[in-house]
């Protein structure tokens, strides 16, 4: 056993060993240097923090604002106002209309309103990967060095993650028929 682990069932400490620089405090691989905040007041009033019911992003927070794939689709439904709300209700009950899946009513209400909510989800994602490309390049200064970074759109990977979503809720409900022509009972 090395010198900082415990025995299985001891009372776990944080390490102390510390790495360069960190005055022997919480060592950055285990545990690293803040467990939290010690002040949480300024995020009273904000039902969205992750500190609060609601456990969404700070209000204020436009992490996930440009295409909101990556958004629970039943939070997101509750956020939907207006004509994006008349949309997906819409949507929904074209689904339950065409699905042929043996499942109870409320059962296929719930998966027929998330894959309209995947829908536009998906549109979201969709059209900012048109406008913003698959590749982002982003340039980072380092030591008075300025570097080109390649990422993949986190926008594309929504809504590659959203299409597979969508194709599981409509297996599921048995709406359309599959993309190779199929139905869905001939797979």
């Amino acid at each position: 056993m090395r010198g900082h682990e415990q025995p299985r069932g001891a009372v776990q400490t944080p390490c102390r060993e510390g790495t360069p620089g960190s005055q022997k405090g919480r060592c950055k691989f285990h545990g690293g240097s803040s467990t939290r905040l010690s002040d949480i007041s300024h995020l009273e009033d904000d039902n969205f923090a992750e500190v609060n019911p609601g456990g969404d992003a700070p209000i204020g927070n436009d992490n996930s604002a440009t295409h909101n794939g990556w958004s629970d689709p039943d939070k997101y439904y509750d956020r939907l106002e207006g004509k994006a709300n008349e949309y997906v209700d819409e949507l929904a009950e074209s689904y339950i209309k065409e699905s042929k899946a043996d499942l109870p009513e409320d059962e296929r209400r719930k998966k027929a309103r998330r894959l309209a909510t995947y829908h536009l989800q998906w549109d979201s994602a969709a059209a900012d990967t048109l406008e913003r490309g698959v590749v982002l390049e982003e340039e980072i200064e380092h030591e008075g060095e300025t570097y080109i970074i390649s990422k993949i759109n986190p926008a594309f990977e929504a809504d590659n993650r959203i299409n597979s979503k969508q194709m599981k809720l409509m297996r599921e409900l048995r709406v359309y028929n599959s993309p190779d022509g199929l139905s869905w009972t001939e797979q």
